[in-house]
This record gives structure tokens, sequence and C-alpha cells, in this order.
């Protein structure tokens, strides 16, 4: 009805699901990056989850759409199977016979022939399963044992499990923790941003030929307040609001016309009452004491025991099996669990010192050349030395890609944490640097032991750790193409613009590496590119191998000696020391003039008054790349020997800078809290967090207890809200915010 009127060649924001409209914002992104990197680190379970209508499916699209011929996919779209319905959905999937009357022998053992064909092949074999919140306990299982399935190097299944909070919730459970501990790979999708939301629907609009801008900033803004960021019901709203445009005979949308839409598309979101926090607790209770019960029946009979062996994971498993035969007289495995005995009381030794976060970190200075003190043992003290801090989640392949010590929080089976280093990276083990102590891992335990969260340091070009994109400008873009030409081997003298040859070799460089080719050097890109420089720092690739006991099933771990450390005292502050060269050969830029022959800042008004910019010389950093390269097609379209390209520099930076994120008012961050404040706030660990439009719904997991707004999650430490990508905290009459999933060390 309304696409006539607009001048648009189909309904932009239908809900049926069409690769013309596949719109991947950062987060999707990096979940798709997320999934990538787990299923090509072994295999195992890979997790997604996410609220209704985030986009799950959009990931799955787009991760199925990377994968090549060499990769069987199975999919399972209706989880509400019992564990034989499973197996016969996935042998329908895989093309082999499978029937009710099948046992689960008969089609477990015709999966695993059909599984090895495909590995002696070359071939992968997956396995998607959407709504797997739907899934009983016991498919679960079965699940897992599929994943069993395995020859001396990889798993032959790998799983992605895609759902929503719930999942998180049922993979808690005791009878579920070996499937827990299998997935190498988890992402919580959450809502878009405002920014987000305004570059997704004009994205929808482009591919719809769109010609002018529809919705009114103000529409957009109210767009993303209505709808929490979630895209189905974003496609929904907006789509009525160009039909109530159109009735009102309107060529732009307004905010009335979309609080209209959301009144009409989304009613039925209203209109149910919602329970109370109190209610909404009392019913999950018994929701999960139901669910839990079998499970908790079952723990009493093996519970115990299986507490009792595992104190220190698979060390004291071992030292129990050989234990036992040492009574008939056997020296050689009397000698072995003699070992065993002193390698465990090293270990506790070792734990009995709890390692906290900030000795990693004065650790993780001594592996870069300098001496801190604890109070100077944390991020803020990086930039003194041209280094970054970068707190992420992920998993030993993309650590393996930076190619950069880290430390790694971990937990052992007592749930209780500690901090380590990352030293090195082996095929098929780790060392760590813990306690004043150098040990080697296998990596099997450190799976088991660490929850992906990471910090390191890393050396961005020039100082600045900022994305260089498409339409920037200067110093950084030349540094930047510089080393791709180094790189990519391409002769030429670097280009001060970010135009389409360096977007093209760029992109070559990440599709080289192995990551996302979107074009933008992000953070990611830029570490991965300082490694391929082989650029001064330690790495966790080392020429030489140090001699040691091997680690494998009987000895997960074992000591080496610690490395000697040359260090010197870190700088006062200042100036950062690394980049003074670079800045000194790239950041000499040619004078923008203006049609008076002024230097834009020598006007009288000052930068930006009373002087223009050339068009060519726009900075279109805030656009996609492809809508920024049709900007620039559109210039040099234009004749500007009649029509000089001149514009007010104010209207620029209103249309193409890029937006900042909304900051609450009276909310400070963490590094703003004065040192005093910062000395007694307690330890806050953020390990889940769950953002709902409802706000009973809203949860997050703070130091491993859940807590809702309003709740007190450690001492004097209140939840006040909770947003999207982070959460509002009171402490002693002050807020602050914290990013979700991160983490303040106590101190």
């Amino acid at each position: 009805m309304y696409k006539a009127f607009f001048g648009l060649t189909e309904a932009p924001f239908s809900i049926v699901p069409s690769a013309r409209f596949l719109y991947l914002s950062d987060r999707h992104r990096e979940a798709l990056n997320h999934m990538l990197a787990g299923l090509a680190d072994g295999g195992g379970f890979g997790l997604l989850t996410g609220e209704v209508g985030t986009g799950k499916t959009t990931v799955l699209r787009a991760l199925l759409s990377k994968l090549g011929e060499e990769t069987q996919v199975a999919v399972v779209l209706n989880p509400a199977l019992s564990a034989h319905e499973l197996l016969e959905s996935i042998c329908d999937e895989l093309g082999l016979p499978a029937s009710p009357q099948d046992s689960y022998k008969i089609l477990t053992d015709r999966l695993y022939a059909h599984l090895k064909a495909n590995d002696q092949a070359g071939r992968h074999t997956l396995l998607l399963v959407d709504e797997a919140q739907h899934l009983l306990p016991d498919v679960l299982e079965q699940l897992r044992l599929l994943t069993n399935l395995e020859n001396d190097q990889r798993k032959l299944l790998k799983v992605v499990l895609a759902g929503q909070p719930e999942l998180q919730q049922l993979l808690q459970q005791p009878g579920l923790r070996q499937l827990a501990q299998r997935i190498t790979s988890r992402y919580h999708l959450l809502p878009l941003t405002e920014v987000e939301v305004a570059a997704y629907v004009r994205f929808r609009l482009d591919q719809v030929g769109c010609a002018h801008q529809i919705f009114s900033p103000q529409a957009l803004k109210t767009l993303a307040r209505v709808c929490d960021g979630i895209p189905r019901q974003i496609n929904l709203v907006c789509d009525k609001a160009l039909q109530l445009a159109c009735r009102d005979s309107r060529y732009q949308i307004n905010p009335e016309h979309i609080r209209q839409a959301s009144e009409l598309a989304l009613g039925w979101a209203v209109a149910q009452p919602v329970p109370a926090a109190g209610q909404t607790r009392k019913r999950l209770g018994w929701a999960i004491a139901i669910v839990l019960a079998p499970a908790l029946i079952a723990a009493g009979y093996w519970g115990g025991g299986w507490v009792a062996e595992n104190t220190l994971g698979a060390v004291v498993q071992e030292t129990a099996v050989v234990s036992a035969p040492a009574a008939s007289g056997d020296a050689p495995e009397t000698d072995e669990a003699q070992a065993l005995t002193a390698l465990e009381k090293r270990w506790q030794a070792v734990l009995a010192l709890q390692p906290t976060e900030r000795q990693a970190m004065q650790t993780l200075y001594r592996l870069w050349g300098y001496e801190v003190s604890p109070s100077q043992a944390n991020c803020l003290s990086s930039s003194r030395i041209g280094l970054t801090c970068q707190q992420s989640k992920g998993d030993l392949a993309q650590l393996s890609l930076i190619n950069r010590p880290a430390i790694l929080p971990l937990s052992n089976d007592d749930g209780e944490r500690f901090y380590a280093v990352l030293y090195a990276l082996w095929p098929g083990d780790a060392e760590l640097m813990l306690g004043g102590e150098r040990l080697r891992v296998s990596r099997e335990w450190l799976q088991v032991h660490w929850q992906q969260d990471y910090t390191l340091m890393w050396r961005p070009p020039m100082g600045e750790s900022t994305s260089i994109r498409y339409g920037q400008q200067g110093g950084r873009v030349a540094w930047l193409d510089q080393q791709l030409n180094r790189l990519l081997g391409e002769p030429g003298v670097a280009s001060r613009d970010f135009d389409q040859t360096v977007l093209d070799k760029l992109r070559r460089f990440q599709q080289a590496q192995g990551l996302y080719a979107d074009g933008i050097a992000g953070p990611m890109t830029l570490m991965v590119l300082d490694t391929a420089l082989s650029l001064p720092g330690p790495t966790l690739y080392q020429e030489y191998r140090t001699d040691g006991d091997a680690v494998n099933d009987r000895h997960p771990m074992s000591f080496l000696p610690f490395p000697k450390l040359t260090t010197e005292a870190l700088p006062a502050p200042g100036l950062p020391l690394y980049g003074k060269e670079e800045r000194n050969a790239f950041e000499a830029k040619p004078p923008l003039t203006s049609f008076t022959g002024e230097q834009p800042g020598d006007a009288a008004g000052g930068e930006g008054q009373g002087s223009f910019l050339d068009l060519d010389k726009l900075d279109l950093s805030g656009l996609s790349p492809e809508l920024a390269n049709r900007l620039h097609q559109a210039i040099a379209a234009t004749d500007q020997s009649d029509t000089p390209a001149l514009v007010d520099p104010r209207t620029v930076t209103a249309a193409a800078a890029k937006q900042k994120p909304y900051v609450a008012e009276n909310v400070m961050t963490l590094a703003d809290l004065p040192q005093g404040v910062q000395a007694r706030l307690p330890a806050i660990n953020l390990q889940t967090h769950i953002y709902s439009s409802s706000a009973d719904s809203r949860w997050v997991k703070v130091n491993n207890r859940e807590a809702y707004e309003g709740d007190e999650v450690a001492p004097g430490v209140t939840l006040e809200k909770i947003e999207p990508r982070k959460v509002i905290l009171g402490f002693e009459h002050i807020r602050f915010e914290m990013a979700a999933l991160s983490q303040w060390p106590s101190g």
C-alpha cells in the first residue's frame, strides 16, 4: 500500500527472513566471530543465547553462509523431541536411513560410521539446534554423548545450541555440568543500541531504493526506546508507521507516528499483567525445584563420591586410581603415585596463596619489561608505556591469533576464583604463571577451569586504540596503509585517505587472518596486525620450548623453571613513549584551505566559524563503507568547476560525526571514582547479563549469585538499574556504571 507512495521497490520491514536484508551489527558480528572461532578450535559445543527477536537466527544464517562445501550441516528447528526422535532427526538431516524401530545403538553406530567417513574425506559435520531452551535434560545428555564420537585429533561432531536466556539456566543443572564444561564458545546477544537502531533502519531502506530520509532523527530515537532495541519489534513498528504516514500523506515519519504504531503493533506486549518481582522469583524457584528434583535424587546416590574424588580435577582422580595397585608392591606405579601426590601438594600450596588479579597484572607488566607496585597494577597505568588494555571474552583460538600474554580468571572445583597469566601456547598444552610458579597444563584442563574472560595488553598505532574506518584521514590511516602494503607486498606510497583501495587491502588482510572481513580496523584487527608485523613485545608462541614433563590425561600439569625477567620502573605519568616516532612520520598533514585562502583554524571566529571545507575532506567514518562509497561517487559526479563543493563544517559535524553513547546524569565511570572510594569498593564480578524489556525479567549474576534491580550485590553495593550493555550501581551515595560481563577487583 505504501510502496508506491514512498517510491520503494518492496516492503523494507518484512519479518520474513531474506538474505538481502541480512544486517549484522557490531554485536552480531562479534557473536558470529565467537561461533566461528569456537568451531575452528576443535569442536565441542557452541552456545548462542538472546532475548526473543534479538537476531539469533540471523547469526545462524550468517554462520551457514560462512561455511564452505567441506562442512555438512544438520539443522534441527523443532527441538521438542525425545532423545530417540532427536537421533532420527539428525539421521534424516544427514541423509541416513532411520525409523522408530531402530534402537539407540543402531542409530548411534550409523551416525558414527557417517561421521568417520566425513572425517576421512576431509569434511566437517555440524549440528545446529535452534530454540534449544525447549530441549529436555535427557535430550541434552544424548547430544553430549554424540560429541564423544572422536578420533585422535578432534571431535567428529560439532554442535551449536541457540536459544533464549532460559537455556543458560537449564545448563546450570548439576546433571548437565559435563555438557556445560564442553561449551568452548558462548555468547549472549544483547539488543541494538540507539545508534545501531538508526543504522539498521537506514540499511533496510537502502536495500529497497529509498531516495530520502523517511524517519526523522527524533522518530528514530523514539523507535529505539519503544522497541528496546529488538530487531523484530523494530520491523513491526516501522512497517505500521509507514502505513500511518501514508494514510496521513506525510513523507516523513515523526515520533507521534512511532508511538501510534507501537500501540498498534506491540499492544499485545503491554496488555498482559506483569507479576511482581517477588512473585516471579517464587514461581521461578518452584519451576527450578520441579525440574531439578530427579537430578537432586540422583545426586544423593553418586554426588558425594564425585565431590570426594574431584577436589583437584583430573589430578586427584588419577592419584586415586594409581594408588590402588600400590599395595600390591608394584614399584613403578608406587613411584608414579608418589610423584602425583607431590605434584598435588605443590599445586595446593599455589592455590593457598590465592593469586589475585593485581598480582597477575604485575606479572603481565613484567613480561612487557616493567616493574609496577600493587597500586599501579591496573589498566590505567598501561598508557604510560604506549599500551592499551583489552578486556573481552574469547577462546584459545582467538588468543592464539592475537599472540600476546593474557590474564585468565580461573576457578577450582570448589568454585573459588584465582588469576593466572597465559605465558605460552603449544599444540597440546599451555603454560601459566601464578603464585610465583610457572606450570604447564593441558588445554583440556584449561578449558574446564577457564570461563573465557581475558585481559591483555597490546600496542595501538600511534597510541590510539579507536577504530580506523572508511572515510577517515590522517596519520593513522597512512600508518595502516603502509603496514598493509608491507604485509601484502603492495607497491606505492601510503595513502592518508581511507578510500576504496585501502578498504580492499584491509579486507584481504582480514580474510587471510581468518577475521570477519568488515573493512573496519577495530581493536581485534589492529591487535592481529600488531602481531603480524612482529612488533616488540612478549608473545605466546615462543621460539624455544622449555624442557619439562609432558602433560596428558594422567599428568594434566607439570611445574617448570620460572624465567628470569629483566624489568625497569614504570615511567612517570605523561605522554606515551610508544608512537613518538610514528607521530613524527605520519602526523604532519597538508593544510586544508578555505575559499578565502586562510587556514581552517586562522579565521577570526576559530575553527568552524567563518571557514568552509572541501567536500572531499569530509570525515565519513560514521557511515558504513558502502554508504560512504556511494556518497564519494555522488561528490565525484558533481561539476565542482561550476559549483564549488563547500559546506559549513557545523552541518558536517551534525550530519556525519559519529554519535556518542548516552551517559546517564550523575553517573560516574569506575576510572573517575576517587581513589579512596576505589580502595574501599569491594570485588564485583559481573558473570551473566540478562536484559529484557520487562524490568522484572532483567537479572545479572554477580559474584556467583543472581541479582535483580534493587538487590545488594556486594557489601554496601546496590544494583540500581540493568541496562542493555551495562549496569548502574550505588556505593557510598555515589552512582557509577560497569560494562556488562566486566569485573572490579577489591582494593
